[in-house]
């Protein structure tokens, strides 16, 4: 018994496949240009999550060398397309590793009087240095929106996050390394009326 061997159907599947790969690129762009749009104005911070650069740069690579390598007819620009797309995605990986601060909530403190509000403290490192990120976060569930108060970098120990706490429903207390001490005033939403940096 002879198979014949189908090249347009295999054609059509690997079509398909590139298209698919692709809209999940661009599925993947929109994404990120979301979730960064949310961070940036104290957007949703469920949608805020979307706000993944690196994530999404490790998948775009795994992607587009998938997709390479479906759209090669042959075998030998299969390879080619793995040899010319695939260190790309693995150096996405070490890239993924090292550029991610692997930020962890290590605190979140309820703001007094009955505010429904939250001060929340992220700590990371950039390879050897401490970071901080500081944010509130008003309401709660899939409707709360977080703003950035500001990133503390524990590169220069004077810039350094000592302490943060309420200094009033609607004030924020931050003390550096240095001993300076920075009071941040909340809009009635939460929203911080100056970043610090």
């Amino acid at each position: 018994m002879t198979v014949r061997h189908d090249g347009a159907a295999e054609l059509t599947v690997r079509q398909q496949a590139v298209r698919v790969l692709l809209t999940l690129v661009g599925l993947v762009v929109a994404a990120q240009v979301v979730g960064s749009a949310a961070t940036m104005t104290g957007g949703l911070a469920v949608i805020q999550e979307l706000d993944r650069p690196v994530t999404w740069l490790v998948v775009c690579a795994l992607a587009l060398t998938g997709a390479a390598v479906a759209a090669a007819r042959t075998t030998a620009a299969r390879v080619l397309a793995v040899l010319g797309t695939g260190p790309v995605a693995l150096l996405a990986v070490p890239v993924f590793l090292f550029a991610s601060a692997g930020w962890e909530e290590t605190a979140r403190h309820p703001a007094p009087g009955g505010v429904h509000r939250d001060l929340v403290v992220e700590e990371g490192s950039d390879l050897i240095d401490p970071l901080w990120a500081v944010s509130v976060r008003q309401g709660s569930g899939i409707t709360a929106h977080r703003w950035k108060v500001g990133e503390f970098n524990g590169d220069d120990p004077a810039d350094e996050l000592v302490s943060v706490g309420w200094d009033g429903p609607d004030r924020i207390r931050l003390t550096r390394g240095d001993g300076r001490v920075q009071l941040v005033e909340l809009a009635p939403d939460g929203r911080p009326r100056t970043e610090v940096r």
